[in-house]
């Protein structure tokens, strides 16, 4: 079984994409396999694309039963189309709630939650409210669970600035993997700028219900580029780790550029 589900779905060819929302927008998938919610997704070949957000956004996933299922939930998904002389500048800012929840129940399979994903071959993303992605896994059998805050990837350039919360949660039984990362970005060949005057958090949790030991690992900011990468943090970056009987490994900032080189000014 497979259950798909799209609060709004934009596509744009040349002039881009924008989304302007005020309200409330609701994804919901249930299935005994596969599920799949997506709260706005959004994909461009050309031109700018603007995604504002002063409402709420959700995405819940849900798989029950069967084996291997999975269960994936995307709050907010903006992307390009692959093109040999397309360049997309693609923005995201949300003054309001974007939330994504995925939960996996059965044998063995994962959930997977992402607050906010963008990519392009310029991606900024501003975040003056709050961005949650929550992952959970109590499959029997060995099953994962991964939330990830926020994601941005812009191959010639990133810029992302929180001054509200971004909060990746995850948790799995029976001795799974536990896996939580907060905020995520990439610029292949660009600079990458990253302000925080917020809450960035990320914590994750294995529990032994099992015959072995799992593993827990939470990361608060992964940034990394070939180019410059600073870090201004004026806020709060941390991250928490827990598995019993397994292993635990929690990391606040992990930052790379040039020659393995990043500027933090904390």
């Amino acid at each position: 079984d497979v259950a798909d589900a799209v609060g709004i779905y934009s596509y744009a060819y040349l002039y881009g994409s924008s989304i302007l929302n005020t309200g409330s927008i609701f994804a919901s998938a249930t299935s005994q396999g596969a599920a799949h919610a997506t709260g706005i997704a959004t994909n461009s070949y050309d031109g700018d694309s603007v995604i504002q957000n002063f409402g709420d956004v959700s995405a819940d996933a849900i798989s029950l039963g069967g084996a291997y299922g999975a269960a994936v939930a995307t709050g907010v998904r903006v992307e390009r189309e692959s093109g040999k002389y397309n360049l997309p500048d693609l923005t995201l800012v949300n003054h309001g709630d974007i939330t994504a929840t995925a939960t996996r129940s059965g044998d063995r399979g994962y959930a997977s939650a992402r607050g906010t994903y963008v990519n392009a071959m310029y991606a900024a993303l501003y975040n003056y409210g709050n961005i949650a992605a929550v992952a959970a896994s109590d499959a029997h059998g060995y099953s994962m669970a991964i939330a990830v805050g926020s994601s941005t990837f812009g191959k010639y350039g990133v810029i992302e600035v929180n001054d509200g919360s971004i909060s990746a949660v995850s948790s799995v039984g029976n001795g799974g993997s536990s896996k939580s990362l907060a905020l995520v970005a990439d610029a292949a060949y660009g600079e990458m700028v990253v302000t925080n005057h917020g809450d960035i958090f990320a914590g994750s949790i294995s529990r032994f219900d099992g015959p072995y030991g799992g593993r827990a690992y939470s990361l608060g900011v992964s940034i990394h580029s070939e180019y410059a990468v600073d870090l201004y943090n004026s806020g709060s970056i941390s991250a928490e780790a827990s598995a019993e009987h397994g292993s635990a490994e929690a990391n606040a900032v992990v930052a790379q550029g040039k020659d393995g080189v990043a500027t933090l000014v904390d």
